[in-house]
């Protein structure tokens, strides 16, 4: 075999500081959603949930009623009632507020 030519190579004497500073958008998103107050239906808000991403039964929520607060996970939802996990049905004209925990 016939000897090949070596790469070029330079030396380096800088350090490289590359990276040393990283910004994170998604930080600065959620504090600024924490802090802005919105306000939504119940009904906008169970729509929101979903169609975010997964099922809607794998998310944690509790919802306040007029007469109750349920902690609880949202089965399904079936003309203007929302089933829970735990079998409560629950007319969403009483549902004051959902929070996603």
């Amino acid at each position: 075999m016939e000897k090949k030519p070596s790469i070029f190579k330079p030396s380096f004497t800088n350090k490289i500081n590359n990276n040393r500073k990283v910004y994170y958008s998604f930080i600065e998103e959620e504090q600024n959603i924490k802090n802005e107050t919105r306000t939504t239906t119940p009904s906008e808000k169970l729509k929101e949930l979903m169609n975010k991403d997964g099922y809607i039964f794998n998310k944690n929520v509790i919802i306040k009623t007029n007469q109750n607060t349920y902690d609880t996970r949202i089965a399904g939802k079936i003309n203007d009632k929302i089933v829970t996990i735990k079998g409560d049905s629950i007319d969403i004209k009483d549902i004051k507020e959902i929070i996603e925990k």
